[in-house]
């Protein structure tokens, strides 16, 4: 659906907030990093910053960032003895790493220097303070390993937008509109909230088949990226444990840096057990729920792999703003307009979409290997309804005859998960040689992880024998994610 501004916003503050919670959405609830990038000092120069390989999504496109060291820039980057500098480290609008040297003040604890602002068109990754004591930094030359220097690393966004940064009074004219814009606002910047961007990967225990195993796994708060390092958690004594003949979910959840569990209330069989709230202000990593048959759970000394024991896990966070629904706020006050009304519930709708079903990692499409006649997208995790799930490598088909393409003609496939996490392709209108071609709608339920465009020329496509790298086909793809369209 478009919109348009002066059907729908009489003043332009309006606008430019709501347009930039809908850029937040587009780039995944304000989370448009998966997976941390790690900064550190360099291994192949420790003159240089390294990052880890990261995902990262910008208008709704998926590309992966490599590992790579990043050098500083020579004399502009220099910093004097006994002084102390933020580099902003960002993705510039080429989604190239680069440096960004904020001024320089004199070595204070705690540390007064501040991060400068990420360029237009950057994404910020994260921060490097360097404090020199003995002997200036050349950044050319001087080591981050050096006995001089001190480099504090953290891997960070931009705080996404904050209500605050808006003129206020003229442009909310009733306090049903500011409420529901200070929700909209709180939801996408995870202000306080800890978010997951990976997979725990819950399990039994591998050197404690009685713990509950859980892969590194990445969250963001406020901003700030946190690496969990691999781990086995303990069930508590006693309380967890389980009579014959019933069952509980326990919920694992991250409380500060240490997963915990919390089991839920037993009934028979485990007919009917649910998993308990996460404790306020922690994170919930997924659900286990065991269930008895023909001797009791011991919390200390049950393995998990006994025969007695049934374990399912489920990686699970807990739903953002299931329940967001603008039909809360007093709508008849601040409804003046159908068009703003509509506005106003398709933000709402990806709101709680986008926070709770989304891509984690890049499906990076291409070519399939076992056959050039398919779509190969690799492994990656996908968050449905608060569920963590990892989609398997796999080569996808395209359907006979309804996939075909004629001479000379092009179009657009919309490559997705259907209800079940299983890949589909869906074909868009074809044009003559592709030209201006669109890529369909994602079907109800499903959701879109990416575009394959194909363009015939000198012969036609059949779907079921024209390989992809046939010297008639030319074949682009994107990894690209559903997108919210902008007020214009």
């Amino acid at each position: 659906m478009s919109y348009s501004g002066k059907d729908v916003l009489y003043n332009a503050n309006l606008k430019e907030i709501i347009n930039d919670v809908i850029g937040q959405i587009n780039n995944n609830g304000g989370v448009s990093i998966v997976g941390s990038p790690a900064l550190s000092i360099g291994t192949s120069s420790a003159a240089k910053i390294k990052n880890g390989a990261f995902t990262v999504i910008r208008d709704g496109v998926v590309s992966t960032i490599a590992s790579t060291e990043t050098a500083f820039t020579a004399t502009a980057h220099d910093i004097v003895d006994g002084s102390e500098a933020i580099f902003l480290v960002y993705l510039d609008a080429d989604n190239t790493i680069t440096l960004l040297k904020g001024g320089s003040v004199v070595t204070a604890t705690p540390s007064v220097a501040v991060c400068p602002d990420t360029p237009s068109g950057g994404l910020k990754i994260g921060e490097v303070l360097v404090a020199t004591a003995g002997a200036a930094f050349d950044a050319s030359t001087t080591l981050l390993s050096a006995a001089e220097v001190t480099g504090t690393y953290t891997s960070k966004t931009d705080v996404p937008i904050d209500f605050d940064d808006y003129e206020a009074k003229h442009w909310l004219h009733q306090q049903n509109l500011e409420d529901l814009l200070k929700d909209l606002i709180d939801i996408v910047q995870n202000d306080g909230e800890a978010r997951l961007v990976s997979n725990p990967n819950l399990a039994i225990g591998t050197s404690s088949a009685a713990k509950i195993k859980h892969d590194e796994f990445y969250v963001v708060e406020d901003g700030v990226f946190s690496t969990i390092a691999t781990g086995e958690v303990a069930f508590t004594a006693t309380t967890d444990d389980l009579v014959d003949g019933t069952g509980a979910v326990y919920n694992i959840y991250l409380d500060g840096t240490t997963v915990k569990i919390l089991k839920g209330t037993a009934t028979s069989g485990g007919t009917g057990a649910v998993c308990p709230a996460t404790p306020a202000g922690k994170l919930k990593l997924g659900e286990a729920k065991l269930v008895t048959a023909g001797a009791a759970f011991d919390a200390t000394t049950t393995e998990l792999s006994a025969a007695t024991v049934t374990d399912t896990y489920t990686n699970k966070t807990d739903e953002v703003a299931t329940d967001f629904d603008i039909r809360s706020y007093g709508l008849e006050d601040y409804r003046f307009n159908k068009s703003f009304y509509e506005l106003l519930e398709d933000i709402a709708d990806n709101i709680n979409s986008v926070s709770n079903d989304k891509v984690l990692g890049n499906p990076t499409l291409a070519i399939g290997t076992s056959s050039n006649a398919k779509v190969k997208s690799s492994a990656f995790d996908v968050v449905r309804d608060g569920v963590i799930s990892t989609i398997s490598a796999a080569e996808t088909a395209f359907t006979a005859t309804t996939d075909d393409l004629a001479k000379n003609t092009g179009a657009v496939y919309n490559v997705y998960l259907d209800e079940t996490n299983t890949i589909k392709l869906l074909k868009g209108t074809a044009t003559a040689l592709g030209t201006g071609a669109v890529c369909p709608a994602t079907p109800a339920g499903g959701m879109k992880i990416g575009e394959v465009k194909l363009v015939t020329s000198g012969a036609a496509f059949d779907a079921t024998t024209t390989l992809l790298d046939a010297a008639t086909v030319t074949d682009t793809y994107t990894n690209k994610i559903e997108t919210l369209e902008l007020v214009s």
